[in-house]
């Protein structure tokens, strides 16, 4: 079980895709401020550097 986001988590991060605190199985996708948690799919993790899930 991952560690819920703190609720102003996107207020300083730019648009689009980043990582998960502590989970490289989920990513944070920030739009205008808000979070939005995504899974990766099955045998992948998200990789910071691409900014997308990778297989692992």
């Amino acid at each position: 079980m991952s560690t819920p986001l703190p609720p102003d988590y996107c207020a300083d991060l730019p648009n689009g895709n980043h990582e998960y605190p502590g989970d490289p199985s989920q990513f944070v996708k920030c739009a205008n401020g808000y979070a939005y948690t995504y899974d990766c799919p099955e045998g992948t993790h998200y990789d910071p550097d691409s900014r997308e899930c990778v297989p692992n």
